[in-house]
């Protein structure tokens, strides 16, 4: 659930940003039950007249509007200490020596995935129609390059077969 979430979320973010709120909304609206759970779909369009949420969306300085809703007692001045120990936790879950951060990857992993497996809304997609969308993507600037390139080497030299659910 979670990667449909993320899916839906950074593709509105990207159209969101290149072309407007509606432009986003629209995007979901058109790619729901094929790219997208129409469950979630409804409920972003469902956000639509949340004027909070759209302010938000639209805000010039997100740092401020975030340290707003930081409750007073639990916020934190990150000195060098604290930036080196968030650093070292990040290692432990990211590979540094990645040529490509590994959040683009999993990104990608998800939603090859995601369009790859049986849906009860739709059916699964086959490798080919699974790779032409996500290079398309690529090309609309929705996922990493690199990150999709690694994917269809990582294909290239795997025997690896998406897990389907059964319909």
């Amino acid at each position: 659930m979670l990667a449909r979430i993320l899916n839906l979320a950074q593709t509105a973010e990207v159209f969101l940003a290149r072309d407007g709120l509606d432009a986003a909304l629209a995007m979901a609206a058109s790619r729901s039950g094929t790219w997208f759970d129409p469950e979630l779909v409804a409920a972003l369009l469902s956000l639509r007249d949340d004027e909070g949420l759209v302010a938000a969306l639209h805000c010039k300085s997100p740092r401020s509007m975030l340290r707003e809703l930081d409750p007073e007692d639990r916020r934190t001045v990150a000195d060098d200490a604290t930036l080196d120990r968030i650093a070292a936790a990040f290692c432990h879950v990211v590979d540094a020596k990645s040529p490509w951060p590994a959040a683009r990857a999993l990104v990608v992993a998800d939603m090859y995935e995601a369009l790859a497996a049986h849906r009860p809304y739709r059916k699964d997609l086959d490798e080919g129609e699974v790779m032409a969308i996500l290079s398309r993507n690529v090309l609309n600037g929705g996922i990493c390059p690199a990150a999709f390139e690694a994917l269809q080497s990582f294909l290239r030299r795997s025997n690896f077969v998406p897990y389907r659910i059964a319909a």
